[in-house]
């Protein structure tokens, strides 16, 4: 089985607008275990995913991740879009 990506997740959502179990817990996964304080090194998302979850163009793959969560498993009280861009903001990794 071929090894998923963040970004051939995110694209699926993206046709589907719906995840596999699976998807869902890799996108999951990969939000539990961020690491804030390294986001130096995430990508920024190509302007296309950007538009089609309706954030800014200057938004990091964990952001997107984030975003889908919040459609497709929402938290009750919290927005993970939010919670992880204030981190990303706490450590200087996006300016105001």
């Amino acid at each position: 089985m071929p090894t998923q990506t963040i970004e051939d997740v995110i694209e699926s959502w993206i046709a589907d607008r719906r995840l596999s179990r699976r998807q869902k817990a890799f996108l999951n996964e990969v939000y539990d275990r961020r690491e804030v304080a390294e986001a130096a090194s995430f990508n920024l998302c190509p302007r296309f995913e950007a538009t089609e979850l309706d954030v800014p163009e200057a938004t990091y793959w964990i952001q997107l991740v984030a975003t889908v969560l919040d459609f497709e498993d929402p938290r009750e009280g919290v927005v993970r879009y939010d919670e992880v861009t204030q981190e990303l903001e706490d450590y200087g990794h996006l300016s105001d």
